[in-house]
């Protein structure tokens, strides 16, 4: 890698400080991942794996994985049991469809596999591709869902710097009867596209515009399901001295699901995301970090549903407020990280006695274990 190129990413490392974290750092700092620059990027934009080399896990969630830098050009990524919004979403179509052996079922990720190849100083190129997967049978029934998820990524520019994901789904569902008779099955697939811009401002301040749309279509046939979204906003990220960090982001957006049956519209729902703004912050205090986030969001739905053959409209506005503590600890190349329990503020531990509450202190836990890129 080129000496200029080097020495501003060690700058921008050196800047944030603490930017090398995990997922309850991002949650911790308002839960927005395209307005903050952190190693779980790298699960949007593909290519930007190579700029957080680390070992991780998630204890509450359940979910680990490694990056790690194979070479000053090659990056190899490999996470087992990540959770994804097109899981979350797969699963909840699947809980309310089909029959009762297909309900049950409960798609589960397996595993994320990801690679980086840097050509050029200036141009990193991303590949990684996750599968989801649950099948149960009972006698001759058979109920399966497979969720096949591959997206290509690249990095572009040294000092200011395009980010870009373009994601690709392929979606199986099968749900067969007793008298072996296909109740429906479905070949479903996906896209989605994420696009950023690093912009620095000066040497301290640094604004990401970001655009995500996306688009899916599943269902056990004759159904027919389409969830389509697009979200438009940008984040500003402010070092005013070392080991200090300050962001604010705004975000809106609007996505929409429509199911239907044999072109029949059952139902047809709109949700329009009002400016949502984050502010967060984070300081560290010799081996302590500390993190501050608000979310305030805003949002509109507006329902069309098909019952007992009339169209019923409904629509509904809501709002709210989200604050969350987060707190750090580095030890070397170990960061340990996580959210702190709104009930340990006010009523303290409950060691002994316990708590209706859980009484713990931390309501998230992550663990990180950072390589040295420049030991590659």
């Amino acid at each position: 890698m080129a000496y200029p190129v080097r020495l501003f990413l060690l700058a921008t490392a050196l800047a944030t400080a603490t930017a090398q974290a995990s997922v309850d750092r991002l949650t911790a700092l308002g839960d927005l991942n395209q307005a903050l620059v952190d190693d779980t990027n790298s699960f949007i934009y593909p290519a930007s794996l190579s700029e957080w080399p680390r070992f991780a896990v998630e204890l509450y969630d359940d979910w680990a994985g490694v990056a790690y830098p194979l070479s000053s050009r090659h990056s190899l990524g490999l996470f087992f049991n990540r959770p994804t919004a097109e899981i979350a979403n797969l699963a909840a179509y699947v809980q309310d469809s089909g029959s009762d052996l297909f309900r049950a079922l409960n798609p589960s990720p397996w595993f994320d596999l990801a690679y980086n190849f840097a050509p050029r100083d200036n141009l990193v190129l991303g590949l990684a591709t996750a599968l989801a997967y649950d099948r149960s049978t009972l006698e001759s029934r058979i109920a399966s869902t497979t969720l096949l998820d591959i997206r290509l990524g690249a990095r572009l520019g040294a000092r200011r710097i395009l980010d870009i994901g373009l994601g690709v789904r392929n979606y199986r569902l099968r749900d067969q009867t007793l008298a072996g008779v296909e109740y429906g099955q479905t070949d479903g697939a996906g896209f989605n596209l994420d696009l950023r811009y690093r912009w620095p401002i000066g040497k301290r301040l640094l604004l990401l515009p970001y655009l995500s749309l996306g688009r899916d279509a599943y269902a056990l046939a004759p159904q027919e399901h389409i969830q389509t979204y697009m979200h438009l906003g940008a984040g500003l990220q402010l070092t005013p001295t070392r080991g200090m960090l300050v962001i604010a982001a705004l975000d809106t957006g609007l996505e929409r699901s429509k199911l239907a049956q044999s072109d029949a519209p059952l139902a047809d729902d709109h949700r329009f995301h009002l400016p949502t703004w984050i502010l967060g912050g984070e300081a560290r205090v010799g081996s302590m970090v500390l993190r501050l986030g608000m979310r305030h969001q805003s949002q509109w739905d507006d329902r069309e549903r098909l019952h007992t053959g009339q169209w019923i409209e409904s629509s509904a506005f809501a709002t709210s407020l989200t604050t969350h503590l987060g707190l750090g600890f580095e030890f070397a190349a170990l960061q340990l990280d996580g959210l702190l329990e709104r009930d340990f503020l006010r009523d303290g531990p409950h060691f002994l006695g316990g708590s209706r509450h859980g009484g713990g202190i931390l309501s998230h836990i992550s663990l990180t274990y950072r390589f040295d890129p420049h030991d590659r």
